[in-house]
């Protein structure tokens, strides 16, 4: 743009236009100009506006108001000191200062807000404990919980502190020695229980025990025998300086429902979130649930909330109020489908129907595999004969009456053929009963959780994450082809078990596909096989201690495992961070601007003179 400037210098005016952009300070004009006029080096030059107002040289034209066309006065100065520069703001009062102060101060304060409600719960803080025996029907083992009292009869943030597996089977295998049921879990109690456990918190931790599906037999069986092993179980933890609250054998609805709250409660479905001022956008209510499915020895239990709970028959439903919220859960128990007694009677079939031959054909099993299997194993057993086998599976299954006389001393050679089309036949059988069909089953829908023995068959087959339904089909039938030899070298803890896989797949398959069943297809699929979430097991033992104890009243409302979720923990102390760091930068810009001009108008001054 074209400025005109008007100057007296020595006497002498001048009118000369000079070319400049509005971006260019004032000390560039004079510059300009004197270049343009060969001014004097040793003057000192004062720059006006038409209004008289002395320029500040280290202004940009266009923040002094100068526009295309204006004329500005240029005239010698004696001093400097003729620049008056403009009345400075009392840093005190400067916008930028006073913003910059109050983003700091509330950044620190939020960080310090944030912290604080973070840590709510102090090293110090007292614990309780519990202790459950889940007394399953192939082992028991002892899971020990812990938990800060942070508010009395809560445990809010309950996680399991340790586990013990006991040694031998489960204590409904003490039909002909009920002593030794007591005895069996006298391991555990001294190396885990008695050392875990502060001496001094001994007397107040609670201690329980659950019986099931394998007690559950025995009772039906024999209810003088259940009771002595029970005793023995009592009377043995009576001996440790515990609270023994329970020693019962549980329900198979129990045990369903008790999964479904260990597993919601892990997974934190129950939590409303803290009543603090970060609530409102941090958290919200919840009622979202997932599915359960348990499968031990001797029972296999499915629970979840039905999408219409009024049409599920009363004697599969339970109503639990956790946390002031009610949920209706469709459960239900299936005595014998267990994987141990499954497998029994899918292989009595078998034995059943080979022709009177003491060599069966095992579908499910790798080829160049073999086994022996008693007659009395197979047949004399609560889910092969008697009420309870009609209850499970419709029916009795016999010994061939060609080889009943010897009933006692046979045996069955049982050898593999790696035949998975076969074995799925086989299997189907199983769930192709009037008993099974007639069971009523909830529609299925959502996300389901599937653990225990679920869990250690995908486990091994790869199949634990993300696996579609498609992706188990395969996978399953590619393993179903192999061979004894290359079955037998395959990595895995349970070497005893490698025979058995294709079959506990087939089952689980079946049991959740079949039509007869629940029938999930590829578009219902959506299971996640787990075995602990955040550390703590999966199981009915959790939800059995929180029901048994009532440590978690049902019209708590609870706090988060912790007050602020992890993830917005982080993402407010980065934002508190960014407020501060925006505060600091207004206020380096108040002090700068604060600085008084006059020494800089000194050096432009003598060096727009040359």
């Amino acid at each position: 743009m074209l400025i005109t400037v008007h100057a007296v210098i020595n006497g002498k005016t001048t009118r000369v236009p000079v070319e400049v952009e509005p971006q260019d300070s004032v000390e560039s004009l004079i510059i300009a100009f004197c270049v343009q006029q060969g001014c004097s080096t040793d003057a000192v030059y004062v720059l006006r506006n038409e209004k008289e107002d002395i320029l500040d040289p280290s202004r940009s034209l266009a923040l002094c108001g100068i526009e295309e066309n204006d004329t500005v006065y240029l005239t010698e100065g004696d001093n400097p000191v003729e620049y008056v520069p403009s009345p400075q703001m009392p840093l005190s009062y400067n916008p930028f200062m006073i913003v910059g102060m109050v983003l700091v101060i509330t950044g620190i304060i939020g960080i310090v807000v944030v912290v604080t409600i973070q840590q709510t719960v102090p090293p110090e803080m007292e614990h309780g404990y519990g202790l459950v025996w889940d007394a399953g029907s192939t082992h028991s083992k002892l899971h020990i919980y812990e938990w800060p009292v942070v508010k009395e009869d809560t445990t809010a943030l309950v996680a399991q502190k340790d586990m013990c597996r006991a040694q031998g089977g489960g204590i409904s295998n003490y039909t002909d020695n009920p002593s030794g049921a007591g005895k069996s879990l006298e391991s555990c109690m001294d190396s885990k229980a008695m050392t875990v456990i502060p001496e001094g918190e001994r007397n107040e931790s609670l201690l329980m025990l659950g019986a099931t599906a394998g007690m559950r037999l025995v009772e039906k069986e024999n209810e003088s025998v259940s009771n002595a092993i029970l005793s023995s179980v009592h009377t043995t933890l009576d001996s440790y300086p515990f609270k023994v609250l329970n020693v019962s054998i549980i329900s198979g609805e129990q045990e369903g429902s008790y999964s479904w709250v260990t597993v919601n409660y892990l997974l934190g479905n129950f939590a409303k979130g803290p009543a603090t001022l970060f609530s409102s956008f941090l958290s919200a209510p919840v009622k979202y649930t997932v599915g359960a499915l348990d499968m031990g020895g001797a029972s296999l239990q499915i629970t979840f909330v039905p999408e219409n709970p009024s049409v599920v028959p009363k004697e599969n439903t339970r109503y639990l109020k956790l946390y002031g919220d009610g949920y209706t859960v469709y459960t239900h128990s299936y005595l014998c489908y267990g994987i141990r007694e499954a497998e029994r009677r899918f292989l009595a079939n078998l034995a059943k129907n080979s022709n009177g031959s003491h060599t069966v054909t095992n579908p499910c099993a790798p080829s160049g595999h073999s086994e022996n299997r008693s007659a009395e194993y197979l047949f004399d057993a609560y889910c092969s004969k008697g009420l309870q086998a009609v209850k499970a599976w419709g029916s009795e299954v016999t010994l061939p009456a060609a080889l009943d006389n010897n009933a006692s001393s046979l045996y069955f050679t049982i050898e593999g053929s790696s035949d998975p089309k076969g074995c799925a036949e086989e299997v189907t059988k199983l769930f192709n009963t009037s008993t099974f069909k007639e069971a009523f089953k909830a529609p299925v829908h959502g996300k389901y959780f599937a653990f225990s023995t679920f869990y250690y068959t995908t486990h091994f087959l790869n199949l634990s994450h993300d696996a579609s339904l498609t992706d188990f089909n395969s996978t399953m039938n590619d393993f179903c082809t192999k061979t004894w030899d290359q079955v037998k070298v395959m990595p895995t803890e349970q070497k005893s078990l490698l025979a058995a896989y294709c079959f506990q797949a087939k089952f689980i398959f079946a049991f959740l596909t079949d039509p007869n069943s629940y029938h999930f297809t590829e578009d219902t699929w959506d299971f996640e096989f787990a075995n602990d979430v955040a550390g703590s097991a999966l199981g009915w033992s959790l939800g059995f201690m929180i029901n048994t104890t009532n440590v978690i009243p049902t019209d708590y409302e609870p706090s988060m495992t912790k007050p602020i979720p992890t993830s917005a923990y982080y993402v407010l102390l980065i934002l508190f961070a960014v407020i501060i760091a925006v505060g600091l930068s207004f206020v380096l810009y108040a002090c700068v601007r604060s600085k008084p001009r006059f020494s800089r108008y000194r050096s432009i001054s003598r060096y727009g003179a040359v």
